[in-house]
């Protein structure tokens, strides 16, 4: 068993692919196994990473027709042997710490998922944008010394004070099997649902209060804002439809209810 399974969804991602596994390859930690899914790629995108795992004996290649990330990740997710879970969009790249910071926390603190801050980068002007800290509520925490949270400590802003994206987070792969979690088959906000559920059902979530990911922002997206929207609904009745079965929607109804209300469509 691998200490560690990274799992990137690639479609068309040629351009910054190298990038991505290098950072990965390079993690301090070691012991990782690296999934990416060509997502019926139209550009060289399997060519790239094919000919990257012939001298990276640790990188994985799925093939699948164009399905969405969320199926992608599923895919990944089905031959992951980690004992831990994370997830790199092939535009992204981690620092070389991060998972070697992510685990040791969660391993302190007996955490089922671990969780980072980002580090933004403009693709159009080639800059880096500010620091994204933690919401107040963690920085706050974090400052009273406490390094880990019950989901219940602060069930009516969980939803709210961390993000539903998966690419920040670290999860134990058997929390996300006890808990039958899996990505919508959706193009975007595939994540939503996932991350949330993770949230909602984990033991105890950790932080590193360090900007360890680094997101590419300024991709141009081919989602239209009502499509946005749409996904966003399906995986909203997703989670409360699993929080009911789970008799645990009253306890995160607040943050439910805001979240849904603070929606903003993008593309």
């Amino acid at each position: 068993m691998k200490k560690v399974s990274i799992i990137v969804p690639v479609y068309n991602a040629s351009k910054y692919l190298i990038q991505c596994l290098d950072s990965l390859s390079n993690q301090t930690i070691g012991d990782v196994e690296i999934i990416c899914v060509d997502d019926g790629s139209t550009d060289d995108s399997a060519q790239v990473i094919t000919r990257y795992k012939d001298t990276h004996h640790n990188v994985r290649l799925i093939k699948q027709e164009n399905s969405g990330a969320g199926q992608a990740r599923n895919a990944g997710l089905a031959v992951a042997t980690g004992r831990y879970i994370s997830f790199c969009d092939p535009d992204d790249y981690y620092e070389s710490v991060m998972l070697e910071k992510v685990i040791t926390a969660m391993e302190k603190e007996r955490a089922d998922i671990g969780i980072v801050r980002w580090k933004r980068f403009e693709d159009t002007t080639g800059s880096w944008l500010p620091p994204s800290p933690f919401p107040a509520r963690i920085r706050q925490m974090i400052r009273n010394g406490q390094m880990s949270f019950e989901p219940a400590e602060y069930a009516s802003s969980l939803f709210n004070i961390v993000g539903h994206s998966v690419c920040d987070k670290v999860f134990t792969r058997e929390h996300i099997k006890q808990n039958d979690i899996q990505f919508q088959p959706l193009r975007r906000t595939n994540d939503l649902f996932f991350s949330t559920m993770a949230l909602a059902t984990a033991r105890r979530i950790a932080v590193v209060d360090e900007d360890l990911y680094c997101y590419r922002k300024g991709i141009k997206s081919t989602t239209t804002q009502d499509e946005y929207a749409g996904m966003f609904c399906i995986g909203c009745a997703e989670l409360k439809k699993r929080l009911l079965q789970l008799g645990t929607f009253e306890l995160f109804k607040e943050s439910f209810v805001r979240m849904v209300a603070h929606f903003k469509p993008k593309t």
